[in-house]
């Protein structure tokens, strides 16, 4: 059964659409002329469809009949606006590139991590299973270490899945400026991991 609190997030977002252009507000209305082509349909429908297209669904009732985590993992795009396949930013490669270019190169990889639903929940999956969140995140973990261990177990992840499956997951973070996320995580069950992992051959010491 799916979660009526993400699909929440998304009729709230559909009524504040539709009041702001019943407003006259310049932004919302360019909204609904991209989607519609004509901003005097503006009824509550209207938008729905309008804030689904915006999150990547074809129609508001695409958007509803979603997989929960799908839902989930355009809510936490939409949070994190720089959240790629690659981690957190662009690749350093692009960085002298021009803005058109580096914004391009953005929202490809981007589209790559909405593509990879599967990996990122069967990453949701492997973290509750494995390893507790802390209530904070002191002594923060990198993700780009994280997803090394969680691949021993699950096979080849991206960063930007894993970092993607720990914020729909909740996990406390911490951002220092580079691709990674850091997550506080049980540093004692990353231990007992590592340990079994060890133990059944599939990591070296």
């Amino acid at each position: 059964m799916s979660s009526p609190t993400s699909i929440e997030y998304f009729r709230k977002q559909s009524k504040a659409l539709s009041r702001s252009v019943v407003a006259g507000d310049a932004g919302a209305l360019h909204r609904i002329e991209r989607y519609l082509g004509d901003s005097t349909s503006h009824g509550l429908t209207k938008c729905q469809y309008v804030v689904a297209c915006e999150h990547g669904f074809s129609s508001w009732q695409a958007l509803i009949h979603a997989d929960d985590a799908e839902r989930r993992l355009a809510i936490t795009m939409e949070r994190e606006p720089v959240l790629n396949d690659n981690g957190l930013g662009i690749s350093d490669v692009y960085l002298g590139s021009p803005r058109d270019v580096r914004l391009a190169v953005l929202q490809r990889d981007r589209l790559i991590l909405r593509s990879k639903l599967d990996d990122v929940k069967r990453t949701l999956k492997w973290l509750r299973l494995n390893l507790p969140p802390l209530k904070t995140a002191r002594r923060p973990v990198s993700s780009y270490f994280l997803k090394h261990v969680a691949e021993e177990d699950i096979g080849y992840i991206t960063n930007g899945v894993f970092i993607a499956a720990g914020l729909i997951a909740g996990y406390p973070h911490r951002f220092y400026g580079e691709p990674n996320l850091y997550f506080g995580i049980s540093i004692r069950a990353l231990r007992a991991i590592e340990a079994r992992q060890v133990a059944a051959g599939t990591r070296s010491l």
